[in-house]
């Protein structure tokens, strides 16, 4: 599979206090696949991890392939700790 874009993730990020807290607010414990999902969309289309701009939060639900009430993943997701708050 040699050529194809990969990223890291630690295979205890499922367990993880941030992803526990994440599942809560969003009542899914696997939340945290939104998490992998942003980050797979950052390597490819955010590389320095910054979005600014007033569609920021749409972007981050887009790469993280959020469907629910807009707004909440980025909410949640910055109240557990995996997102800055977007200015």
């Amino acid at each position: 599979m040699s050529g194809l874009p990969w990223i890291k993730v630690d295979v205890d990020l499922p367990e993880h206090p941030k992803s526990v807290r994440l599942g809560g607010l969003l009542g899914t414990p696997l939340a945290w696949g939104h998490v992998v999902a942003l980050w797979a969309w950052c390597a490819r289309y955010a590389p320095d991890g910054e979005l600014h701009g007033d569609d920021a939060s749409a972007l981050v639900e887009t790469g993280a392939r959020w469907v629910g009430r807009p707004g909440r993943f980025v909410d949640a997701a910055t109240k557990a700790g995996f997102l800055e708050p977007i200015p």
